[in-house]
């Protein structure tokens, strides 16, 4: 399967050409590979940066902002962070990052940053006694959609 964000930018990579897409789909689903020339993948990387961080470098970031904003990232927003910093070529493009998640769901990477485990808040204060409710479907699309129509009732 591929992300439909993936198939989008492959489309335009292929200057939106929707029989060469259709091959190259056609050919991912034959061979499991996707083959795409050097110019094409060059052009990709004048769109994208990417970066990397392990665990020492994310409790740092998480340390590093909360002592100078004193807000309290979750690890997966500071990869964000670092990878901004590191890829960010020119002090004149801003660049925002979007935080991903709450903090007190990974207090053990808080506690590596040598800050204080969060808090649960306010309105979530009774989450671990509350009653888990789930509901297993087949894995169909026309099951999800059933159960969501019916949910929705």
């Amino acid at each position: 399967m591929v992300s439909s964000n993936f198939e989008r930018l492959l489309f335009d990579l292929h200057d939106r050409d929707g029989k060469a897409m259709a091959e190259l789909m056609t050919e991912f689903d034959s061979s499991g590979a996707i083959s795409i020339d050097e110019s094409r993948w060059q052009s990709v990387k004048t769109l994208f940066d990417s970066q990397c961080a392990n665990d020492d470098e994310t409790v740092a970031t998480i340390r590093q902002v909360f002592d100078r904003t004193e807000y309290l990232l979750d690890p997966h927003t500071a990869i964000g962070v670092k990878a901004a910093r590191d890829c960010h070529a020119s002090c004149e493009v801003p660049v925002i990052t979007l935080a991903t998640a709450h903090p007190v769901k990974f207090p053990d990477a808080i506690l590596a940053a040598g800050l204080d485990a969060p808090a649960l808040p306010h309105h979530l204060q009774d989450l671990h006694s509350r009653e888990e409710r789930m509901t297993v479907l087949p894995n169909s699309l026309s099951a999800v959609h059933e159960f969501i129509a019916a949910t929705l009732r």
